[in-house]
């Protein structure tokens, strides 16, 4: 079975069959064409390679995929492991942070809690150098005019390669 005429049948059986061989071709090709274009038309960022950032702003994100694979933290029913608190000698700031009022405001607060949350923060203080001088002194003989420097210290010199002060 062919394919149906691209003109109306009565006008179709005018044309010659070489003619009608060439507008087939041709009708094809336009045809083609149109498609491609459609199929440009029908692109965005969201299904192309073009950066999101060209899209128009009524382009909606895709939303990030979900992680594959183990869901984070320990396994279900298992106890949780909490590091451990620093002992007390170590602690440079103990801060007790007490309530003063109900979140509601209507009553007064009494008691205290024996096992209050404990919360403890680490912080690196800023590294500073410890800077040294020594002054070599050059000192010239009255008598024969020769010159004499003292040696620079064994622990200035350790101090300066990151050993004992």
């Amino acid at each position: 079975m062919s394919e149906p005429p691209p003109i109306p049948e009565p006008l179709w059986q005018t044309v010659p069959p070489e003619a009608q061989a060439a507008l087939r071709a041709r009708f094809e090709s336009l045809e083609q064409r149109i498609a491609e274009s459609d199929e440009q038309l029908g692109k965005n960022s969201t299904n192309s390679s073009r950066p999101s950032s060209s899209g128009p702003p009524s382009v909606k994100r895709r939303p990030p995929a979900p992680a594959p694979g183990r869901k984070r933290g320990g396994e279900f029913g298992h106890r949780h492991h909490f590091p451990s608190l620093v002992p007390p000698e170590r602690i440079w700031q103990v801060l007790e942070c007490r309530p003063s009022h109900r979140r509601c405001g209507s009553h007064e607060l009494r008691g205290d809690d024996p096992e209050p949350r404990r919360h403890q923060d680490a912080e690196v203080p800023p590294i500073e150098p410890a800077s040294g001088r020594s002054a070599n002194w050059l000192m010239t003989s009255a008598g024969c005019y020769s010159h004499s420097a003292c040696e620079r210290p064994a622990e200035r010199i350790l101090s300066a390669l990151g050993g004992v002060n």
